[in-house]
């Protein structure tokens, strides 16, 4: 649509779809003449359509598929000229009771059930409604403590955030640990940063991690990881990373793991991830966030990053989540995998998303509130953002785990064989070779992730006789072995401190690398999801489902 005569492009290089313009030409009304008058011109290229625009609004529909899952029979787009706004509104009508009861309308007046209810505005995000008062109350507690301490932990942060950034005898990378207001977010000095934060529940999950990045000869110097508590600080540092603990940031997270995605517990743990990004953002460093759950494939992941042309003048890139709810719209980006550069534009924007402490807990996940913060910033602000569609097979996670077969069966056929060498890799799902990491979301359960990450060859970590359980992804036992392999279940030795700072490690410290198994620990879980190995004989995940490999 153009505003006027000055905004529309050359007629020189206007078309018209051939059989419209045959329409068009016709004598229909039988007055000897030819008209093209109904023809619908197009362009050959955007930049042709675009020409004399000086400013371009653009509206974003649902797909078919999106309209569907969201339960929009009916959709209709209104471009109406009114004042200068960067929002779009959304109506919808309000369903009325099948009972046939009297309800009230929008308006406050009496209507019955199945008249036609009139439009009203809606929330872009009514998945849960406005935050209840003790939600507001307690993000207000949380966000209390944190900026009552802020100055301090960033302070405490920043030398351990300097050697991260530093790496293996430091190195380029984008980030310079310095304060920049422009929008490069690509300094002279050393990063990026790969960033996680984990519990002593979940540190299994990230001794897997650096067993798999040593695997696939991956640099792990430059990983640092935020502890919520101080065994899985001393975990993190007995693998060789960098490690962070603070009780006045992490102290409100459980040691143990959340009971399944989404709940309360969960929703704690999120609120630590949004401060520790904040945190290193801050600090002048770009960042790679990632979560636990993630499995390295392929060395040179957070170079890919740093360096992609694809990605060097944005200020953040999303993993692609292939969740099309609407809550996640429109860039669908994944809250555990993301690259984020530091300038001004992000800090405004991590600052806004620490503020919204009361949706995410309401929410109990941050990822429908930072995509929210997300979509605000590129339209008030102009972030600069990409979600990974084109390049997802680069990074795939439980969507391409449950429902690409083809791309899995590729994938697996390349865990049989050791990474790296010459040889050419076969081609997964259109990816020039080995994926560089798997992200195991899309999962409720940890248990869930463990199973699959064991039966799919993700699995690295060996225990000891008496560790995790084959059901729990344990498994790969033997003589040497040390106890605290076991990492969740190992009764760490008291290491005192004070305001979290590091406590002088006892001699029982041992390195976790010891851990590490060369090749992925396979067992059988279940018959009928993605394996190493063929599971006929095992018990299916999903009820009644036959064998994945059939």
């Amino acid at each position: 649509l153009y505003s006027n005569g000055m905004a529309l492009p050359d007629e020189s290089k206007r078309k018209v779809f051939p059989a419209v313009a045959a329409a068009a030409a016709a004598d229909d009304d039988g007055d000897g003449q030819a008209g093209d008058d109904s023809a619908i011109p197009y362009y050959e290229h955007v930049d042709d359509a675009l020409e004399r625009c000086d400013e371009l609004r653009v509206v974003v529909k649902r797909t078919e598929m999106t309209r569907r899952m969201n339960g929009v029979q009916g959709e209709c787009t209104a471009v109406v000229s009114a004042v200068n706004s960067q929002h779009v509104l959304r109506y919808s009508r309000k369903v009325y009771g099948e009972s046939g009861a009297e309800d009230k309308d929008a308006t406050g007046e009496t209507a019955q059930a199945g008249r036609q209810p009139p439009l009203d505005l809606a929330p872009r995000n009514d998945a849960h409604g406005h935050p209840p008062k003790r939600k507001i109350e307690q993000s207000f507690g949380l966000l209390r403590t944190y900026l009552g301490h802020y100055e301090r932990i960033l302070g405490r942060l920043k030398p351990i955030a300097a050697r991260a950034a530093a790496g293996r005898g430091g190195g380029e990378g984008g980030g310079s640990g310095k304060e920049d207001d422009g929008r490069s977010g690509n300094g002279n000095g050393n990063g990026p940063i790969l960033l996680m934060v984990t519990n002593r529940g979940h540190s299994d999950l990230l001794i897997n991690f650096v067993c798999a990045a040593r695997r696939v000869g991956m640099d792990t110097s430059r990983v640092l990881v935020v502890a919520a508590d101080d065994p899985s600080r001393r975990i993190a540092s007995s693998l060789g990373l960098e490690s962070f603990h603070d009780a006045d940031l992490t102290g409100h997270i459980a040691e143990k793991e959340a009971g399944k995605y989404g709940d309360d517990a969960y929703a704690l743990v999120m609120t630590s991830k949004v401060y520790s990004v904040h945190l290193v953002n801050a600090l002048g460093y770009d960042v790679l966030f990632v979560d636990v759950d993630v499995v390295p494939l392929r060395a040179g992941m957070l170079e890919w990053f740093s360096s992609y042309s694809h990605t060097r003048n944005l200020d953040l890139v999303l993993q692609w989540d292939v969740n099309y709810v609407h809550q996640y719209m429109p860039y669908g980006g994944n809250s555990g995998f993301y690259y984020l550069r530091s300038n001004a534009a992000t800090r405004h924007l991590m600052s806004d998303v620490v503020k919204r402490g009361d949706a995410l807990l309401n929410f109990r996940s941050h990822q429908a509130t930072f995509n929210d913060a997300v979509s605000d910033h590129v339209m008030k602000y102009a972030l600069r953002v990409k979600t990974l569609y084109e390049d997802s097979a680069y990074f795939p996670n439980g969507y391409y785990f449950l429902l690409q077969r083809q791309y899995m069966r590729d994938l697996m056929m390349m865990q049989r064989r050791p990474p790296g060498g010459n040889r050419t890799e076969t081609r997964a799902a259109g990816t020039a070779g080995r994926p560089f990491a798997f992200h195991l979301n899309w999962n409720f359960h940890k248990s869930h992730k463990l199973r699959f990450m064991r039966q799919a060859g993700f699995w690295f970590v060996r225990t000891p006789t008496g560790g995790a359980s084959e059901e729990e992804g344990g498994g790969g036992n033997g003589g040497g072995v040390p106890e605290q392999c076991s990492s969740t279940t190992y009764e760490w030795p008291s290491s005192p401190s004070e305001n979290g700072e590091e406590g002088n490690d006892t001699a029982e410290e041992i390195d976790l690398l010891d851990c590490c198994a060369a090749e992925p620990l396979f067992s059988c879980q279940h018959r009928d999801v993605p394996s190493l190995y063929p599971c006929h004989n095992s018990t299916p995940f999903h009820s009644g489902k036959d064998s994945w490999w059939k």
